[in-house]
């Protein structure tokens, strides 16, 4: 942890500021200093230094202006006649002062995180999916389901924090952080972040008095992501996602279908034109039930049911009116290009996502909780012994290189073992293995997919693949 400490009480310099203030979004809603983000970028030149010592302030002094962190909250409308403050969305909008500040701490603070969150934390971790604790969750209801033994010994307890933020106390978030051994100083600096803030609601344009809260976090803000407070509010579900397949699958399905026919509902009441209706699909659509859809095989004829909604409303129908189609369903789904409308399979579009988690599982070279637990499950041959009865002594042998023979101190003077490699494998296999060819660099061995030049897979490459009716196999990967 030494070094982690140097790390975070390393002083500020010009650079950091410089790349927090080019990292922030350039045209997103100002707050009352009333500037976007790209005021500051182009003219940093002339801003530039005077930003510098704002933040370099704040650092040495451990102390935040509250006219830096005042904040507005935009409400938006959910509903066409909203009644309540339920019916609005609320945004905060904070001035770029305070973002810059936040999102320089931020950076210093992600260069540590390893290092101080548990590896079951997955959200708003670089390298790391929400979805993989969905998937971990599944399994572990499934496990628990699979034997009657397990049911009466085993219990899953889920806790639903309602309106976690709202009643976060800064007392209990000092108290998490100097349990995570992080300095007094990022403490006060933290605490200043949160407790400095003053609201004003912005409603149909006009402000209201000031509020001074005392105990909560602005929500979707990065101290709520960085710190490791990650809440949920919809019981029986995980993340948005049934975890418990116990219910059975009937609810999942539900689930999915209604919230695409509630989407296109409250779009078929508004004037849409053809490439407006095409956007909201593969831009709203697309990411609606997408944890779904990236944890769960979904049954083919609820994706083309999803499918003929899609295509239904692009062309303009509605629950009463229904309009002509002017392609051909197989017309439809070719890309733009191809005279088509560029829309994809739904049933493609899940078995691109689901090839996307065993990527991640087979190359991750920090392996995460999700890829350690399931390759120990389903992949480590090592503990059957159905396949160890039929291999050689393999202890000595962990990687390519312990393979291979080397003439001389040169990787370009290198062959295949081939004494050891028939000894321990099979005639066809180790055949197969000494005619690969050989790499003369001295870098380490890494999986490549056929799919594009990266060599690493995507989802739209592999969907394009499925989509031409390719089939990847293993052997591809």
């Amino acid at each position: 942890m030494d070094l982690d400490v140097q790390k975070l009480m390393a002083q500020i310099s010009k650079k950091e500021v410089r790349e927090a203030v080019f990292h922030l979004p350039k045209e997103s809603a100002p707050g009352s200093d009333r500037f976007h983000a790209s005021f500051y970028q182009k003219h940093w030149d002339i801003v530039g230094e005077d930003i510098f010592q704002m933040v370099l302030h704040f650092w040495n002094s451990e102390f935040l202006l509250k006219s830096l962190n005042k904040t507005f909250i935009a409400l938006i409308s959910k509903t066409d006649k909203p009644q309540s403050f339920k019916d609005f969305h609320p945004i905060s909008l904070c001035n770029v002062s305070y973002k810059i500040i936040s999102k320089v701490l931020s950076n210093k603070l992600k260069g540590v995180l390893d290092n101080i969150i548990a590896p079951n934390q997955c959200a708003f971790l670089k390298g790391c999916l929400i979805s993989n604790n969905i998937i971990l969750a599944m399994d572990l209801i499934s496990h628990i389901h699979s034997s009657r033994e397990r049911r009466k010994k085993i219990t899953a307890l889920k806790i639903d924090f309602a309106k976690a933020f709202d009643k976060l106390c800064w007392d209990f978030v000092s108290a998490i952080m100097i349990k995570m051994n992080l300095p007094t100083k990022w403490v006060n600096l933290i605490r200043q972040c949160l407790s400095t803030v003053e609201y004003q609601i912005l409603l149909n344009g006009s402000l209201s008095a000031s509020i001074t809260p005392t105990n909560s976090i602005r929500a979707k803000s990065i101290w709520s992501k960085y710190l490791g407070f990650s809440f949920e509010s919809k019981l029986g579900r995980y993340l948005g996602t049934w975890i418990d397949s116990g219910r059975g699958k009937t609810q999942i399905y539900s689930q999915v279908l209604n919230a695409v026919k509630h989407r296109i509902a409250n779009w078929q009441t508004k004037l849409l034109s053809q490439a407006s209706r095409l956007a909201l699909i593969k831009s709203v659509l697309a990411a609606v039930n997408i944890h779904v859809f990236s944890c769960i095989k979904i049954p083919k004829h609820i994706c083309e049911q999803i499918d003929s909604y899609c295509i239904n409303f692009s062309w303009g129908s509605t629950n009463t009116k229904k309009r002509a189609h002017l392609l051909r369903k197989e017309e439809i789904f070719k890309p733009v290009e191809q005279g088509g409308l560029g829309l994809r399979p739904l049933a493609v579009m899940n078995s691109a996502r689901l090839a996307k988690q065993v990527w991640r599982i087979l190359t991750s070279e920090e392996p995460s909780l999700l890829a350690t637990s399931l390759k120990i499950k389903y992949i480590d041959i090592a503990s059957s012994d159905l396949i160890k009865q039929d291999l050689a002594d393999m202890s000595n042998v962990r990687y390519i290189a312990d393979l291979l023979v080397h003439r001389n101190s040169s990787w370009s003077n290198v062959e295949w073992n081939s004494s050891l490699i028939y000894q321990l494998y099979p005639s066809s296999s180790a055949l197969a293995i000494m005619s690969s060819p050989l790499s003369f660099t001295d870098t380490s061995d890494k999986l490549a997919w056929k799919g594009n030049s990266l060599g690493i897979y995507k989802v739209k490459d592999g969907a394009s693949i499925l989509t031409n009716g390719d089939i990847v196999v293993l052997d591809d990967f």
